[in-house]
């Protein structure tokens, strides 16, 4: 939130609404313990504003790639191995970098 000037003091999660992701996001979400995704927060700032806010937390090139990795592995371990050994190649690597 780089244009965000006021210092945050609290920010409040808004588990009540679903908001659907991608396949990979959700796939990624599964073997991850960290908030991946869009999740819609509550803001709360020193001066006492409050802004509901849509934040979105990119999954890393790795943690895309354990995702894949365990759902080729229910469909084939030779998939599975496949996408380990040629991960440096597929768009996925670094997929959480935003290039300029």
């Amino acid at each position: 939130m780089p244009y965000f000037k006021e210092t945050i003091t609290d920010v409040n999660f808004n588990n009540e609404n679903h908001i659907d992701n991608g396949i990979l996001t959700d796939l990624t979400s599964k073997i991850s313990k960290k908030v991946i995704g869009f999740v819609q927060a509550n803001i709360v700032t020193s001066q006492g504003n409050e802004y509901q806010v849509l934040l979105k937390s990119k999954a890393l090139g790795d943690e895309v790639l354990d995702g894949l990795h365990f759902m080729a592995s229910n469909v084939n371990v030779d998939l599975a191995d496949i996408l380990t050994k040629y991960y440096n190649v597929l768009e996925y690597k670094n997929n959480h970098i935003i290039f300029s």
